[in-house]
């Protein structure tokens, strides 16, 4: 199963022409006329036909991409009492019942929240130069990071809970990320290169400076979502991220 955090009438019929299920997040103000029909309606699970526009069929044709696509819409409602639309090509209701969507939206929080850090945090998609080689070294470079990170997090998160444990302290804490990124950036290089400095006692200065600076997880403190404006998506888009400003 794919899923997707952004709805199209191309993905969904692509989706469906491979044959390959997806779950799609639309957004309350979508363009489908579909998805606002259902908003207005009681309705929690019903089944409509999304139709591809008249102008694209013969272009999407070349690609055996159907004029036409039987989608379920599915409506989730968020603990601040927002609602989410789920777009899905799982048409079954007794196979896949509505429940079973509630649970995966929550699911894909982290993936969501991973692909965000790797954008907005990690500048993944800032590159030093525009050749190909440079371009796959940067990405590759970040994601090796990212993942290195990971696996240094986790074992000392496991640490942070066992002294909060021993502390009874009245928050947990967990592993601030923007801090241990700074620091593995810093001493990466040591860690695998400085043959001057010995790879445990590196790994061991990372360990102790990932632990320094903890945030504390408070319970029920859930940031409203900021849905920036269509102007602001563009001006994003085309100038904020390609210059870094």
């Amino acid at each position: 199963m794919s899923l997707i955090l952004t709805a199209s009438n191309a993905l969904v019929a692509l989706h469906k022409s491979l044959s390959v299920p997806c779950v799609i997040r639309c957004s309350t103000s979508s363009s489908f006329s579909i998805v606002s029909e259902f908003l207005k309606s009681d309705s929690f699970d019903s089944v409509y036909k999304l139709v591809i526009p008249k102008e694209k069929r013969l272009e999407w044709k070349k690609y055996n991409l159907p004029s036409s696509v039987n989608v379920r819409l599915i409506k989730v409602i968020l603990p601040t009492g927002e609602v989410e639309v789920l777009l899905t090509t799982l048409l079954d209701q007794e196979l896949y019942p509505l429940d079973d969507f509630a649970w995966l939206y929550h699911q894909r929080w982290k993936i969501e929240t991973y692909f965000d850090r790797l954008k907005n945090q990690l500048d993944v998609e800032r590159f030093s130069s525009g050749f190909l080689l440079h371009i796959e070294q940067d990405f590759y470079a970040r994601v090796f990071m990212s993942a290195l990170e990971s696996i240094v997090i986790k074992s000392e998160q496991q640490i942070l809970d066992q002294e909060c444990d021993k502390k009874n302290t009245k928050y947990r804490y967990r592993i601030n990320k923007s801090i241990s990124y700074a620091e593995l950036h810093d001493e990466v290089i040591a860690l695998l290169y400085d043959e001057s400095i010995p790879i445990e006692e590196a790994y061991a200065e990372i360990r102790v400076l990932f632990r320094l600076s903890p945030s504390p997880i408070r319970p029920d403190n859930n940031a409203p979502r900021v849905k920036k404006s269509a102007s602001y998506q563009l001006w994003h888009q085309k100038y904020r991220k390609k210059t870094g400003h």
